[in-house]
């Protein structure tokens, strides 16, 4: 059952009331204890392309819940690679961020998967202290979060991937053995959330390999907004994954569709 909004207010908002005081104030007083312990796997200091019209830093949170088949941050996903990777230090990064603030409009926080941690909304909040914008990478699997997130401000855009179409053996097929009713339905939630119009998003879809052009079709006929269709890419090189669904087939399904208007290839 969702949680009502007093339910999410304690499980994921309480520390927001009354607000956090500002990271150069904590940074002045020396509350490091304020810090969140959120597991930040990857930094990235300055992107011109995920949040575009923004010049971003990305925060890459560690933890999946996920194991899709054509993952290319396996060191952001599975256990044992996360224990050995490097760990970030959050109130450095944090720091970072508000030294370098006039170079950057904001800040995108990916994964991993950035909603399965109860500390991200403190983390966000701390980022919006410093007057940039946010925007959220997700799965859709913790639509409370989500809510929590979108009516307190704490988010600008969301970025929702729709692995497959919305049905539980096909997406199970391509999120994995993790993948459950549950999860399955807190999708489908969280889709009816971003769609409700008072937050800007966009859904996108990894070209894989189990999916056909019959799957993108029905997976577009969802989108409300902008719906990315993305070439899949090799890890490291960036370079295009051949597909059994060539580029011109996609483009002809675009061309075909009533909304061709939203559906966009990158």
């Amino acid at each position: 059952m969702p949680l009502n909004k007093s339910e999410y207010d304690k499980k994921y908002c309480q520390p927001l009331k009354p607000p956090l005081i500002s990271w150069d104030i904590c940074c002045e007083m020396h509350h490091r204890k304020k810090i969140p312990d959120l597991p930040v796997g990857g930094f990235l200091k300055q992107s011109l392309i995920d949040f575009p019209g923004y010049i971003s830093a990305i925060v890459f949170t560690a933890g999946c819940n996920f194991r899709c088949s054509y993952c290319h941050n396996a060191q952001l996903v599975l256990p044992d690679k996360i224990r050995k990777a490097s760990k970030y230090d959050v109130a450095e990064l944090l720091d970072w961020i508000s030294k370098n603030k006039k170079m950057l409009d904001a800040v995108v926080v990916t994964g991993g998967e950035p909603t399965l941690h109860k500390k991200l909304p403190v983390f966000l909040e701390l980022i919006k202290n410093m007057d940039m914008k946010v925007k959220l990478d997700t799965n859709g699997t913790n639509p409370d979060m989500l809510c929590c997130l979108i009516d307190y401000q704490l988010v600008d855009y969301v970025a929702m991937d729709i692995k497959a179409p919305l049905e539980y053996d096909r997406y199970k097929e391509i999120a994995g053995h993790l993948f459950n009713r549950k999860m399955f339905e807190s999708i489908n939630r969280s889709v009816e959330r971003l769609k409700k119009g008072d937050i800007s998003h966009e859904f996108r879809t990894t070209l894989a390999s189990e999916l056909s052009i019959v799957d993108l079709r029905s997976i577009a006929d969802i989108a409300d907004t902008n719906y990315y269709i993305q070439q899949l890419r090799e890890p490291g090189t960036g370079n295009i994954v051949k597909n059994e669904i060539s580029i011109d087939s996609v483009n002809e399904m675009i061309r075909n569709h009533p909304k061709k208007e939203f559906i966009h290839v990158r």
